[in-house]
């Protein structure tokens, strides 16, 4: 008899002994929490897809707005040679028109150089009778608007690749979190370590999705390319450009 209790204690105190962990295992096994870590993958992937699609878009703006930026700055280039023509044939026009008065040639020649000026010369030499600083604004100002475009170009693409930086350290932020869901979806249940991870993916989801609102609401819009600039008087030379120059 004494025996055959001492085996049925061993016995349950074997039982005991083996019931504990068990117990132990259980208050980690969180109800549904399969379907929790399934919500989070899914979630954490649409959105991550979302975020790496919209730091695409903006980095693609960047680099449209550097490259328009670029090719302004080559038109503007163009332009102030063709100032600088410009002047330099008016000065010679005058230069002649000097030369001639002092020989005492024929009015008609003179007027004839004297038609040869370009509007922008006529109006100084009546204005100031030489070629005064309004004269030379005047000359550059469809060099200066084209450069001004570039400058506005270069500024937007800044700005887009400002964005594009926030929403990739975003999705960066969205994989770690995604990888947490990951591993936690993996591990055997009721452990700890499984409940801590898709604690950790859960709060970096919370987080992610109030950064993404808040950016959201108070960020400024943003023009995908810059808008164009009225250009307000011409440069007569032969390759003069008239109307408005658009940015693209």
């Amino acid at each position: 008899m004494d025996k055959s209790t001492g085996s049925g204690g061993a016995s349950e105190g074997s039982g005991s002994a083996v019931a504990e962990p068990e117990g132990k295992r259980g208050r980690w096994d969180v109800k549904h929490l399969d379907g929790i870590l399934a919500a989070l993958v899914t979630v954490y992937g649409i959105l991550t897809a979302v975020v790496i699609f919209m730091a695409s878009g903006a980095d693609g703006l960047y680099y449209d707005n550097v490259f328009i930026a670029q090719a302004q700055l080559n038109d503007a280039s163009e332009l102030a040679i063709e100032a600088q023509i410009g002047i330099l044939h008016d000065l010679s026009v005058l230069e002649q028109i000097q030369v001639h008065i002092l020989e005492g040639s024929d009015e008609e020649i003179i007027d004839y150089l004297y038609g040869q000026l370009s509007a922008e010369a006529v109006e100084s030499l009546e204005r100031s009778a030489e070629l005064d600083d309004v004269y030379a604004e005047r000359v550059f100002a469809v060099h200066n608007a084209e450069r001004e475009n570039a400058m506005i170009s270069f500024d937007l693409a800044g700005a887009w690749s400002e964005r594009a930086g926030v929403y990739q350290g975003l999705a960066t932020v969205l994989a770690v979190g995604l990888a947490f869901a990951a591993w936690a979806s993996l591990m055997e249940k009721g452990g700890c370590l499984r409940v801590a991870f898709a604690v950790v993916a859960l709060l970096v989801l919370i987080a992610c999705l109030g950064f993404l609102g808040v950016h959201l609401i108070i960020r400024e819009p943003l023009e995908e390319y810059g808008a164009a600039i009225p250009v307000l008087c011409c440069l007569v030379s032969p390759g003069a450009r008239f109307g408005v120059l658009a940015t693209g």
